[in-house]
C-alpha cells in the first residue's frame, strides 16, 4: 500500500471525515463507558450515525447494526457476552477499523497510601485512600 500523509486542522479533518471522503486517516477513539455498546462501538460502528453526520468511518453493515442492537437492548450478562462474542468475529472478518495503539492506565503512589487501585475507565476514587 502507497500513502501520502497530510496534516490538517481539525475544522478541515473533521470536515474531511465526516463527509466520508477519506479513504483512511488516524483518529484517537476512547473506550469510556460501562461496555462497548453504550459508548465505544455503538457510537463508532452503528450505521445509523452516517445519517446522523455522527460517523468517521461510514461503515454500514446490517449484522453489526443488529449485532449492536441485541446487546444494548439485552439485560442479561451471559447473553451479552456471547453477542458480543460474535460481534467481535464480525468485525475481524470485514475489519471497518484496525486498532494500532493500546494504552496502559498507570498510577504513581506512595507505599504508605491505601486503597488505591488502576480503574479501567482512570477514574480515580480518592475517597477510598487512607493513609497508614
Amino acid at each position: 500500500m502507497t500513502a501520502s500523509v497530510t496534516m490538517l486542522e481539525r475544522a478541515a479533518f473533521d470536515d474531511l471525515t465526516f463527509s466520508g471522503n477519506a479513504d483512511i486517516f488516524f483518529y484517537g477513539n476512547t473506550y469510556s463507558g460501562p461496555d462497548m455498546s453504550d459508548v465505544s462501538l455503538y457510537n463508532l460502528l452503528h450505521s445509523k450515525n452516517i445519517e446522523k453526520g455522527s460517523s468517521r468511518i461510514h461503515f454500514r453493515s446490517e449484522s453489526i447494526d443488529g449485532l449492536l442492537d441485541e446487546g444494548k437492548g439485552t439485560l442479561d450478562d451471559a447473553a451479552r457476552g456471547r453477542i458480543y462474542e460474535e460481534l467481535l468475529k464480525q468485525l475481524s472478518e470485514e475489519v471497518p477499523i484496525v486498532p494500532f495503539i493500546w494504552t496502559y492506565k498507570n498510577i504513581a503512589t506512595n507505599k504508605d497510601l491505601q486503597g488505591v487501585y488502576v480503574h479501567p475507565q482512570s477514574i480515580y476514587y480518592v475517597y477510598e485512600y487512607s493513609w497508614n
